[in-house]
Formats: structure tokens, sequence, C-alpha cells
């Protein structure tokens, strides 16, 4: 039965990549250029974005538990488990403490909000590294490689955000740029989650 684990973080990834894709769809008065991702919580959409945070926390828990129960040896799996545990509670806190919107005096709710996704964006980064390494001893090379290539991606895509936070030049990008790395990130786990099940040692 520990195939389940994998199929379902394969699928509960799905969801949140087409929920993220729904989100820049549906009428919201948010820019993908210029607007962070996670104001997308705040007003006419913050039911759609919930649900892509449930989803994303849903199959951080499969993917922990699908790595956690696979059958090959991999010394890093304690630590990764951890990580993913980490992530999938970070993705549930983040519902309840939604951004400051542009424009908006600072509240602790706001600086809790970037505290958490400074975080998420960490953990979820420093784990790509290690996992497509991991991904070459079982995976095809053109899938290992896929996810080494998404992870330079979100990489790049996270050295630009922080570059757009501070630089004047690129704060009114910084949106575009948050998307690189949030969109690289969701199709680099689901990859991940599609080798452990179909390519089980």
């Amino acid at each position: 039965m520990a195939i389940i684990w994998p199929i379902l973080a394969s699928l509960f990834f799905a969801v949140r990549l087409v929920l993220m894709v729904a989100l820049h769809l549906v009428p919201s008065g948010y820019h993908p250029i210029k607007h962070a991702f996670s104001d997308y919580a705040v007003g006419p959409t913050k039911r759609l974005a919930a649900l892509a945070s449930f989803s994303n926390t849903l199959a951080w828990c499969a993917l922990a538990v699908a790595i956690a129960s696979w059958p090959g040896e991999w010394s890093y799996r304690g630590a990764a488990v951890f990580q993913l545990v980490a992530l999938a509670v970070l993705s549930v806190a983040v519902v309840f403490v939604p951004t400051d919107l542009e424009g908006e005096k600072r509240s602790i709710r706001g600086v809790i909000h970037y505290a958490v996704a400074i975080a998420t964006f960490a953990l979820a980064y420093s784990l790509t590294g290690d996992t497509a390494r991991w991904s070459a001893g079982f995976a095809p090379d053109w899938l290992s490689g896929s996810l080494t290539a998404l992870s330079w991606l979100a990489l790049v895509g996270l050295i630009a955000l922080c570059a757009g936070l501070v630089l004047p030049l690129l704060r009114p990008y910084f949106g575009g740029l948050e998307r690189i790395f949030l969109f690289s990130i969701t199709v680099f786990y689901l990859l991940l989650s599609i080798a452990l099940t179909f390519f089980r040692t």
C-alpha cells in the first residue's frame, strides 16, 4: 500500500498547480507581474487561494510519507521527511496569516506572514538539490535531469525575487520573479512524486 502515497502526492501537487493557474485567470484585480502571489489570499480570490494552500499541505504530507516508506536507502531521508512535515505545517499557517496589501500599514499579522513565507521558500528550495541527486539513483536520466534543471531554475527565481524586494529597479516586477520560483518548485515536486510512483526500487 506504500505506493498510494506518491500517487496522492502527485495528485495533490497537480491540483495545486491547476489552482495556481486558475488564480491568474479569475477576476481579482491583481497583476501577475506586479503583485505578490500571496495577495490572492486577500479579497475575492481568498477561498481559491486557501484551497491551493490546503492542497499543498496534503501534497507535502503525502510526499513525506512516500519518502519515509521508500524501500531504498537514502542517508538524507530523515532530514527530508522533517522538512516536508515542516512545509505542511507552514502551508496551513499561511492561510491564517494573510499578507498586508501594498499601501496598507504593516501589521503584526503581515510580519508573521513574511516570516512564514521566508521559511517556506527556504525549506522548499533547500530540499531540491538533495532530492534531485537522489532521484538519479532510480529515475531515468531525462527525469532526474529535469529535476536538476528545475532546481537551478528555482534558485534563479529565489535570487531574483529577493533582489526584487530590495532593488527599486526590479520591485515593479516582483510578482513575475516570485512566480518563476513558485511554479518551478511546484513542478519540481510534482515530477519528484511521479518519479517515486513509477520508478520504485
